[in-house]
C-alpha cells in the first residue's frame, strides 16, 4: 500500500505544489509535535492565497472565484482575511490506532475565533461552534447538538496552544493531546528528527515510521511494515524562476530483499500509475515518467522527481480537465488514481497495460518500466 500512495502521492503533489511560494519547513510546530506520533506531514500555506499561481486560478476559474470571493465576504465583518486563517499546518498521527492531531499556525486572534467559524459554517445544515473549557482550557467545538454526549465527544474541537498555534482534534481528545504537546516518546524520536532535518526550502513534507517489535507482532500482519523502517518525502520549487517542482523520497527498508523488491515495484507502480492517468495523453504521461529516478543503495530506496514548469502546467491542466469531465460524467475523480496490484518482481515483464485513446492497442509493461533505470549502487 504504501508504494501506491507515495507515487499517487507525488502525481497529486505535481498538480499542487505549483500553487505554492512557502518560506520554509523549519517551522516553530515542531516544537508541539503530539506524543505518539509516528507520521507527520506539514504543509507551508503562508503564501498561498497571495500566489501567482492561485491568482491564475482566480481569473481563469468562475466557481475558484466565487468561491473565494464568498469566504472573504464571511471574513470581512470580523476585518479577518483568508491568508490570516492559516499559514502553516502539522499534523501528527499514531499508526497503530490512527489517533489524529493537528497544529494550526494562525494570525486569528482567539478572541474572534468563534464568530468567524460560525460564519465559515452558516451553510452548513444546523451546525454551532460552542465554547467549552477543557483542564481550565476555553475550546472550541463544532456540533448539531453539543447536549448529546455522544455527538460531543466525536465533535471537532479547536483550542489555542499559543496566541498563534491551535490544536485541531476530537473533543473527547483535547486533554490527553494537550498533556502529550512537544513530548515525543523515544520510539518516535526519529520522525521528529528526520522533520527537522528537512530542507528550509521544502514547502510540504510527510515521515512515516512503522511499527516495530511488539507494537508491529500486536497489529494485523501486514507485509509492508516488515519490509519499510521509515519513509520520507518532501516537496520544493527550484529552478531560475522558482517554478519547477522537486520531489524527494527516501524509503528505508529493513534488509537488502526488501529493498530490491520495493524498487522494483515502485518502477511498476509509476510505469502503470502514468499511462493509465494520462491514457488520451501518452505523451504527456511518458514525459512525466522520464522526470522519475530511482535509485537504490543497500538498504535504502531513493524515488526523485523533477519536473520543469512547462510540463508541471501541462500535467495540472490535464488533470483539471480530466477530472471535470468525470464530474460531468458522474464519476468521482479520484478514480482517476488507479492502484494497481502488482505483479512479483520476477513476473513484471509479462503484464501488458491497454493504452487508450491514441489507437496504440496493447503495450507491455516491460517497455514502459525500462523508462525508468534503477541505479543500484551495489
Amino acid at each position: 500500500m504504501m508504494k501506491k500512495v507515495l507515487l499517487g502521492a507525488m502525481v497529486v503533489a505535481l498538480v499542487v505544489i505549483g500553487a505554492f511560494e512557502g518560506r520554509g519547513s523549519n517551522s516553530e510546530l515542531l516544537d508541539f509535535v503530539p506524543r505518539n506520533s509516528s507520521v507527520l506531514f506539514f504543509i507551508n500555506l503562508e503564501d498561498f492565497f497571495q500566489s501567482q499561481a492561485v491568482q491564475g486560478v482566480r481569473d481563469e476559474n468562475i466557481e475558484v472565484e466565487a468561491a473565494m470571493q464568498d469566504l472573504e465576504k464571511k471574513l470581512a465583518p470580523f476585518q479577518v482575511t483568508p491568508d490570516q486563517l492559516c499559514r502553516q499546518v502539522l499534523i501528527g498521527a499514531n499508526v497503530a490506532n490512527m489517533n489524529v492531531a493537528a497544529l494550526f499556525l494562525t494570525d486569528l486572534p482567539e478572541d474572534k475565533c468563534k464568530d468567524v467559524l460560525n460564519a465559515m459554517q452558516a451553510d452548513e445544515s444546523g451546525r454551532t461552534v460552542s465554547e467549552m473549557e477543557t483542564n481550565g482550557r476555553k475550546v472550541f467545538v463544532s456540533t448539531v447538538n453539543p447536549n448529546d454526549p455522544a455527538e460531543l465527544a466525536n465533535a471537532p474541537a479547536l483550542t489555542y496552544v499559543t496566541p498563534n498555534i491551535v490544536l485541531a482534534t476530537q473533543y473527547s481528545q483535547v486533554g490527553a493531546v494537550l498533556s502529550g504537546l512537544g513530548k515525543v516518546l523515544p520510539r518516535d524520536r526519529e520522525v521528529l528528527e528526520v522533520a527537522e532535518d528537512m530542507p528550509q526550502e521544502a514547502l510540504f513534507f510527510f515521515v512515516l515510521k512503522t511499527p516495530s517489535g511488539a507494537q508491529r507482532e500486536a497489529m494485523p500482519p501486514n507485509p509492508l511494515f516488515n519490509m519499510v523502517d521509515l519513509l520520507q518525502l518532501y516537496g520544493k520549487l527550484t529552478g531560475d524562476n522558482g517554478r519547477d517542482v522537486e520531489l524527494d523520497s527516501t524509503i528505508y527498508c529493513r534488509d537488502l530483499r526488501g529493498s530490491s523488491t520495493l524498487a522494483t515495484q515502485l518502477q511498476a507502480s509509476a510505469a502503470m500509475i502514468t499511462t493509465m492517468v494520462f491514457s488520451d495523453e501518452p505523451d504527456l504521461g511518458r514525459q512525466l515518467l522520464e522526470c522519475i529516478k530511482i535509485s537504490r543503495d543497500r538498504e535504502d530506496v531513493t524515488v526523485k522527481v523533477k519536473v520543469p514548469e512547462a510540463l508541471g502546467s501541462e500535467v495540472a491542466d490535464y488533470i483539471a480537465y480530466k477530472g471535470t469531465q468525470m464530474q460531468k460524467n458522474g464519476e468521482n475523480p479520484l478514480q482517476m488514481m488507479p492502484l494497481p496490484g502488482l505483479a512479483p518482481a520476477e513476473n513484471a515483464g509479462e503484464a501488458t497495460v491497454t493504452v487508450e485513446g491514441d489507437g496504440t492497442g496493447e503495450m507491455k509493461l516491460e517497455d514502459l518500466l525500462n523508462e525508468i533505470p534503477v541505479q543500484d549502487a551495489q
